[in-house]
């Protein structure tokens, strides 16, 4: 099973979960939200550093700006 696909199967539990779980599963569920956007931030550096073009990299540094400023994200 794929990572993405893991983490979507944590944050959405079956509705048997027992109600003495959930509090658990939820301080779970941040902890493997915090690594997957770890691994998301390394990999974005990581792709910005290959780029060569000097204007290339501000025009994404921008488009990154913009969307801080937005409050754009994938939980939005």
């Amino acid at each position: 099973m794929h990572l993405t696909a893991l983490a979507q199967e944590l944050f959405h539990p079956p509705s048997f979960l027992p109600a003495d779980k959930v509090a658990e599963l939820e301080e779970l569920s941040r902890e493997v939200q915090r690594k997957l956007d770890l691994d998301c931030y390394g990999k974005v550096v990581h792709l910005f550093r290959q780029i060569a073009d000097k204007q290339e990299q501000e025009k994404l540094l921008d488009e990154l700006q913009t969307i801080v400023d937005a409050g754009q994200s994938v939980g939005n």
